[in-house]
């Protein structure tokens, strides 16, 4: 998933947040909003243009207006313009990346900028943490719903012990799939050996 879309999906998470009654009714708006937001090649394109034309045909030109035009490439990530308004944004203080290149980092923002608003993303996946990072050294208690980031998948701690093998502690879990069955709905779990640490602690029994 392109960077783009992981910042698409955690504006909507954070509107829905806000406002979810609001995004539900104006949800094609907001849509149209966020992905305009991205549509960055007209003006980097026409950057490129006029730099070719003032240094390589040496046409004239205001060197104001120009002067502008290259700050605003330089040190800007984006300019979105409409009508009335236009939005500038500042190129992010942290870029993590995984080995693929894609937009990545574990219980924290992957892509953050100075005013502290990031983005979550695991291996270009947009998703913020549900839960809390089980830490090393830390026991999870049988019943506790957890799930594991990697996957996406939900479940509950079946046994935790402590491993001589990992010197910490590790689980068996029984998952349930993408998502918690509802108490009308028999689902058959399957059970798989993972590290406390590697899972994402939700509700506590």
């Amino acid at each position: 998933m392109r960077v783009e879309s992981c910042v698409e999906s955690q504006i909507f998470q954070d509107l829905g947040r806000i406002d979810p009654d609001y995004l539900d009714n104006q949800y094609e708006e907001v849509s149209k909003l966020i992905r305009s937001l991205f549509t960055l090649g007209n003006f980097f394109c026409r950057g490129c243009m006029f730099d070719f034309c003032i240094s390589e045909l040496k046409l004239q030109y205001d060197r104001q207006k120009w002067q502008v035009i290259q700050e605003l490439m330089q040190q800007c990530d984006f300019v979105a313009m409409f009508e009335n308004v236009c939005f500038v944004c500042d190129r992010p203080i942290k870029l993590s990346l995984d080995s693929q290149n894609q937009l990545h980092a574990e219980w924290e923002y992957a892509l953050q900028f100075a005013d502290d608003y990031g983005v979550y993303a695991y291996h270009g996946v947009g998703e913020r943490p549900e839960g809390e990072k089980c830490t090393n050294d830390q026991y999870i208690k049988p019943g506790t719903k957890v799930r594991l980031p990697s996957t996406g998948e939900y479940g509950i701690v079946a046994h935790c012990w402590y491993s001589e093998e990992i010197y910490d502690y590790d689980c068996y879990v029984a998952f349930y799939g993408t998502s918690f069955p509802d108490e009308k709905t028999y689902c058959k779990p399957y059970i798989f050996r993972y590290t406390a640490t590697s899972l994402e602690i939700l509700e506590k029994e």
